[in-house]
């Protein structure tokens, strides 16, 4: 093979490999346990919060799953909808949706930027 062809051919593989390292450090850059330290500490069914503890092992499949047919028709990823990184974030953290309403809005999207982030997209 002459030394032209081999470069070709290395140059094919390089993008790749790049983008698969990227994309595997943007996952690596979230813990997978942790705590959200709130900017704006708020009370929410009397107790106050000043952080959240959250764990992305508690999500499973079945709540993924469960999350899709509740959209039945459409052709969504749950990190790239709205309310599927909202349900991300609530099951890790163990909290209910509605707490979310509670949130600064600095803190919502640090929340919703760790569940994208987990998942590395």
């Amino acid at each position: 093979m002459s030394e032209e062809m081999e470069r070709y051919e290395t140059a094919e593989v390089q993008p790749a490999t790049a983008d698969v390292q990227a994309a595997e450090a943007r996952t690596q850059g979230i813990e997978a346990k942790g705590v959200l330290e709130l900017r704006a500490p708020f009370t929410f069914e009397g107790q106050e919060h000043k952080d959240i503890p959250y764990d992305f092992g508690r999500i499973t499949r079945r709540d993924i799953r469960d999350w899709a047919k509740q959209r039945p028709g459409m052709v969504t990823s749950v990190v790239l909808d709205l309310d599927g990184q909202e349900m991300i974030f609530c099951k890790a953290a163990g909290i209910p949706a509605e707490m979310l309403d509670s949130f600064d809005v600095r803190d919502y999207t640090q929340a919703l930027g760790l569940a994208v982030g987990f998942f590395g997209s």
